[in-house]
């Protein structure tokens, strides 16, 4: 039986789709958190990419998930990828070697072009660092674990979706634009998800 995985950094960027669900079981998978439903399994990673790397792992030595779809909040690093837009992610690098994962085209049901998207092992907090960053890996968001999951469900032969959504401009606002606006853009994507998973 087929069985989609949801994964998030934050509780706060899946708890709109769990308040639509009834969990059946709340479990513990590595320092994360896995919340079963009959829809669909939810997991919290916690932030970055050893969280993530860890929770994921952990998830998988107990599931086979069909499905892993991450969601959650991006800065943007380029000027075009406004505070709110949702992007479906087409590529993404890791900042710390270069190396890039290549997500499927035909998985874009945003209707919009596919963007590039920066896993970083700090947020970006400076106009000077989003510029730079933005000229190197010409990305236009940046986030913290979206690559530890790619790399993962590649090796282990998991169709792997990430959607994002722009919650702040990568500069010296960044951590007011996001403590502002997270819990609101995270209901804005969750119903998006949501949306995408019922058609």
């Amino acid at each position: 039986m087929s069985m989609i995985t949801i994964i998030s950094a934050l509780k706060e960027e899946i708890r709109p789709i769990l308040e639509t669900l009834t969990v059946k079981q709340k479990l513990k998978a590595g320092s994360g958190t896995l919340y079963v439903t009959d829809e669909y399994h939810l997991l919290r990673t916690g932030v970055g990419l050893r969280h993530a790397e860890d929770v994921l792992n952990s998830y998988l030595s107990s599931y086979e998930p069909s499905e892993i779809i991450n969601i959650g909040t991006a800065g943007s690093i380029k000027d075009d990828h406004r505070f709110g837009d949702i992007f479906y992610i087409g590529k993404i690098y890791y900042k710390t070697d270069g190396q890039f994962i290549v997500l499927p085209p035909e998985q874009n049901k945003t209707g919009t072009d596919p963007a590039v998207l920066l896993t970083v092992d700090q947020p970006v907090m400076n106009k000077s660092d989003r510029e730079t960053l933005q000229r190197r890996f010409n990305a236009g968001l940046a986030d913290m674990e979206a690559y530890a999951l790619a790399k993962i469900c590649f090796k282990n032969n998991i169709k792997f979706t990430c959607y994002k959504i722009v919650s702040d401009l990568a500069d010296e606002n960044t951590e007011d634009e996001f403590m502002a606006n997270y819990k609101m853009l995270s209901k804005k994507l969750a119903e998006y998800i949501l949306k995408i998973l019922r058609i």
